[in-house]
This record gives structure tokens, sequence and C-alpha cells, in this order.
């Protein structure tokens, strides 16, 4: 957090995209990102909360912001949709809850 506090005006006034890739090419190994979209496509919500691992897939992806790597929105709803644990699924489609349609409707990530 100090190296925030240290350069903050500069962080907050370049944007959130910029920073990542900063933060990207600066301390991660190269090659780093194509281990992302598999990690995030072979995720099951098994029997983690489902905020809990929405909000992992959410931040797992964010690493990735403006490169080719990035999932889309649509692509993360699929996978959620695709990957709930049965009750949870079962829940949801009983209860014709359609919490799939908009992510950061039904997220509360920190």
């Amino acid at each position: 957090m100090e190296w925030y506090r240290l350069d903050c005006v500069q962080i907050d006034a370049a944007g959130f995209p910029a920073f990542m890739e900063e933060v990207r090419n600066e301390w991660l190994i190269k090659g780093w990102e194509q281990k992302v979209k598999p990690f995030i496509l072979g995720s099951m919500q098994g029997p983690t909360p489902i905020n809990d691992w929405i909000c992992l897939i959410e931040s797992t992806n964010i690493l990735v912001i403006n490169a080719p790597f990035q999932l889309t929105n649509a692509k993360i709803h699929n996978h959620i949709d695709s990957h709930l644990h049965p009750d949870t699924m079962e829940l949801v489609h009983d209860n014709d809850l359609h919490l799939i349609t908009q992510l950061l409707e039904y997220t509360a990530c920190p």
C-alpha cells in the first residue's frame, strides 16, 4: 500500500487500465496472463458461497483488463450460469431468479 501512497496522484490520473498494465509489466513473470483464462474457465462454485466465487472470477479477470485474455461479461455470465453448484442451480431455476443477467447487479465484491 505504501507504493500507492507515494505516487497516488500519478496512479489515479493515469486510470485503472494504465495502472494494471504497469503492475503487469513490472511485477508479473512473462506468460502469466495465459494462465488467467484457463483458471477462470476451470473454476466451479462448489461449496463456495456464490458471491465469493463470483468475486474471485471478477478479481481474476480484472488482472487482464484490456488484454487479449480478458473474458467479456457475456462469457463470464455463461461460465457462472453453467458452473453453479447443483443446489444453487436448482434454487435459481426453481425460483425463476435469472441471476446471471447482469453480473454487477447481484454481486457486491469489495
